[in-house]
């Protein structure tokens, strides 16, 4: 078996990310990939985005959009209760865009990140949104974020 490549730049997770999956669309300038993912109710697609000027590579799976703005402050008290019970928290939400998410951040050691790692943190960030995606539906749709943690099972 093959050692795993060692990511050290952004040109490096492309190259990378390229070997293994056939639909990347690249933008340079903000050094983000989107990635096709094989999960339509997650809408198919994960970001991966090499940050400019921390050492961190994040790893986004956006779960549910046009969440309404009268449902902000009950999914917030739902994404804190799932956060904290959760064994590796990652949801959020974007007020201003209305978007619940996952995400994972790795930080960049001098040697890189390793390729296995970031392909594992790839599937666990779509497997994790996915484990999640009916309870947040549900308090989007208007579930009290009390019992959220109940709903996701957790």
């Amino acid at each position: 078996m093959s050692e795993p490549a060692h990511i050290k730049s952004f040109h490096d997770l492309v190259a990378v990310l390229k070997e293994s999956r056939t639909e990347i669309q690249t933008d340079e300038a903000e050094q983000a990939l989107v990635l096709s993912v094989e999960e339509p109710d997650l809408g198919g697609k994960l970001i991966v985005r090499w940050e400019k000027t921390f050492p961190f590579v994040h790893i986004i799976q956006p779960m549910l959009s046009d969440v309404p703005a009268d449902r902000a402050a009950p999914v917030a008290l739902a994404i804190c209760r799932l956060n904290n019970v959760a064994k590796f928290a990652g949801l959020g939400y974007d007020e201003s865009a209305r978007v619940i998410y996952y995400r994972i951040t790795l930080v960049t050691l001098r040697d890189g990140i390793r390729s296995d790692l970031l392909n594992g943190m790839l599937h666990g960030a779509v497997a994790n949104a996915k484990e999640l995606l009916g309870a947040m539906k549900a308090v989007v749709s208007g579930a009290a974020p009390e019992g959220v943690v109940a709903l996701a099972g957790a």
